[in-house]
């Protein structure tokens, strides 16, 4: 079976690009006919085989530069697409809010298309609270159920977003599929650097840009009640003005700006656990799988968040629980003793791009026969 993966990106977003690249990685390794593909507006390296690059002279009016940007560049992605998946079995089409190019290719297309879902489309618009993400509600809340209607089945990365998109659709039956997010493990872990202190707690919260939905505020809100507790916590990433004066001057927390990969590696070895997101209700949401916690994982940080992930419930290196300064320091210590080669070992199978594609494969190909 020959599959196309493609995703429509207006912005560049690493994350993404990531995920898409590692899948290359592991399509290639497992021998797998399968092609990923973005295409972007934004300037790219032509040689990257990843990119796709359409010429498109665009002049837009005002009304379309301001609130439907590249409508142009959408409409030739899709005449593209149209023509490009003839050589496929089988399109994963990464979904596209507010898109009605998307809806007219999935409607006439001649191959089967499964329409790929990272997040609550509607909720995630309406969070803006703008003129601009109320009129981009209206048209995805039409389109994109005129999308999800004509799509062969539905994909997502948790169960909760699976379900959100089938309630899309009530009354209309589609298959459905998980597809987690996952890293790139190139080797086996022999070793990680452990620099623990034996007694004085360590954690740390790493996220690229402190949004709303990661919870800083809320724990620095929990950590001025908790005064009488001793640990350093170490905030690594872009921290908003507001976040910084709600900490204040407090000894315990060190925020550290944005920091590069070894020196990244360098904090966690000091490390017992890692936290991942406090305020993912803020975006309608229960259920996350997002890289941090793989990322943590790997090198060998528990994780602790308030939010679900698609881990199995005996799975011990992920603890969701309330925001709560005595349970995240309680988890800590149970996972001080800890090997961390071992807890990045033991995840492999859990957030490995190559296991996760392998696993998705061999239910996608069941499930088409």
């Amino acid at each position: 079976m020959k599959i196309l993966h493609c995703a429509f990106m207006m912005k560049l977003e690493l994350g993404i690009i990531n995920q898409m690249r590692w899948e290359v990685s592991a399509t290639k390794s497992l021998g797998l006919k399968w092609t990923s593909k973005i295409y972007t507006p934004n300037k790219v390296d032509h040689a990257d085989k990843l990119f796709v690059k359409l010429n498109t002279s665009f002049e837009p009016s005002i009304f379309k530069s301001k609130l439907f940007p590249h409508l142009k560049e959408k409409k030739k992605f899709y005449e593209w697409l149209e023509t490009e998946s003839k050589n496929y079995d089988i399109v994963l089409l990464r979904h596209s809010t507010a898109n009605p190019h998307q809806y007219k290719f999935i409607k006439t297309s001649k191959t089967p298309i499964w329409l790929v879902h990272h997040t609550l489309e509607i909720p995630e618009i309406e969070s803006a609270d703008t003129f601009k993400s109320l009129l981009k509600s209206l048209v995805e809340r039409f389109y994109g159920r005129k999308s999800i209607k004509n799509a062969i089945g539905i994909i997502g990365v948790t169960d909760e977003i699976i379900n959100y998109e089938l309630g899309r659709i009530k009354g209309i039956s589609k298959p459905f599929l998980r597809y987690p997010n996952g890293i790139l493990y190139d080797r086996k872990i022999n070793y990680i650097e452990d620099n623990r202190d034996t007694n004085n707690v360590e954690i740390i919260f790493i996220a690229s840009f402190f949004s709303g939905w990661h919870g800083l505020d809320m724990l620095l809100n929990e950590l001025k009640g908790s005064t009488n507790f001793e640990f350093i916590i170490h905030i690594v990433g872009a921290v908003g003005k507001d976040d910084l004066e709600l900490a204040g001057n407090d000894p315990r927390i060190k925020f550290h700006g944005l920091l590069s990969h070894h020196q990244i590696e360098k904090i966690s070895a000091q490390c017992w656990i890692g936290l991942a997101s406090f305020g993912l209700n803020r975006k309608s949401m229960n259920q996350a799988c997002t890289l941090k916690v793989r990322d943590y994982l790997k090198i060998g940080l528990p994780v602790y968040s308030s939010h679900q992930d698609v881990f199995p419930d005996d799975f011990r290196y992920y603890r969701q629980g309330p925001l709560c300064i005595e349970k995240i320091l309680s988890y800590a210590r149970e996972m001080r003793t800890e090997d961390k080669v071992e807890i990045s070992n033991f995840s492999k199978k859990f957030i490995s791009k190559k296991e996760i594609v392998k696993k998705f494969h061999d239910q996608f190909c069941e499930l088409m026969t």
